[in-house]
């Protein structure tokens, strides 16, 4: 009888032991999809990009709303991965791409700051995206010397490769990153290097050629530079970019561009992204009247970007 007395409350024991592990499932599942999901966010160059992009997006180009996603995640798991760093880090170039300078800064800065030393060994067992993503943080905030070590192992790695098994290995994205990079510390010519394999090997992206016109015109190279900017116009698609950077905003404002800005070709070329932009507002505006007709023609029919590297 003594034995059956045992049996049950073993078996009671063993039941709620049961009921506990399952009612707890779904938490447990929730938890490994985050930790999934925090893991190729900060060592997965195209989910750290998509999900940086995602949340500049949706919060106006506000550092907040990368604070906001990371605070409703698990904070151990944030940290185990290293999101925070590899977010905030991404999240400052791609704000630097658009031209928002004040909170690029701001965001830089504040990565920077929690940031330890980095020594070669260090450098060399980051992600990628995250190596290149720091690179550009500690050259933009006063550790150049920081920035040198993390991108020459970076180029190293780049001029390993030709640019089909970069793309596949990682994401296109290394070159454009990378060459601001060096951009910021002043290696032009490294720069150059980076996003001509980028124009070479992608020409249907806006950003390629405005980067290269940019190169040609503080080299003297007007023809050059007028040449590179048509195409980026011609590429440019204001529904598929215009969310992403502002070409005309960059056309208007950036000091690369100064050489050429008298030119009768930079002038013109200037009209006719003010028209794209201008038939796209007609056409949105058409759409909210008609409800968007299924017989509506689209604005634009050049090829849309890929995703893997929308700004400049």
């Amino acid at each position: 009888m003594k034995h059956w007395v045992y049996f049950t409350i073993a078996m009671i024991a063993a039941l709620a032991v049961f009921l506990r592990v399952w009612a707890n499932a779904p938490e447990h599942e929730k938890r490994q999809r985050l930790a999934e999901e925090l893991e190729l966010v900060a060592t997965h160059y195209t989910s750290a990009r998509r999900e940086a992009f995602t949340i500049l997006r949706v919060s106006g180009s506000e550092i907040g709303g990368i604070d906001a996603y990371l605070a409703a995640r698990p904070r151990d798991l944030v940290e185990r991965t290293g999101a925070d760093v590899t977010l905030r880090a991404v999240g400052a170039g791609i704000l630097y791409g658009r031209g928002r300078d004040d909170a690029a800064r701001a965001l830089a800065q504040r990565v920077s700051e929690t940031f330890p030393p980095l020594t070669a060994a260090r450098a060399q067992q980051m992600p990628i995206v995250r190596r290149v993503a720091m690179a550009r943080v500690l050259a933009e905030t006063g550790r150049a010397d920081e920035a040198r070590i993390a991108s020459e192992i970076t180029q190293a790695w780049i001029d390993a490769r030709q640019t089909d098994q970069i793309a596949r290995e990682e994401n296109i994205s290394v070159l454009t990153d990378q060459g601001w990079v060096w951009k910021t510390l002043g290696e032009d010519d490294l720069a150059r290097a980076n996003w001509q394999r980028l124009y070479d090997y992608h020409k249907g992206q806006t950003t390629h050629p405005y980067n290269m016109a940019c190169f040609a015109a503080l080299a003297g190279d007007r023809e050059r530079a007028l040449s590179y900017l048509d195409d980026a116009v011609d590429q440019y698609r204001p529904d598929a970019q215009r969310d992403l950077f502002s070409l005309d905003e960059l056309m208007d404002n950036d000091p690369d561009l100064d050489p050429i800005r008298d030119e009768p070709a930079f002038v013109a070329t200037r009209r006719l992204l003010a028209a794209k932009n201008a038939e796209y507002d007609a056409f949105l505006e058409r759409a909210n009247v008609t409800n968007s007709g299924p017989d509506e023609p689209e604005p634009s029919t050049s090829s849309a970007p890929t995703p893997s590297d929308p700004v400049p």
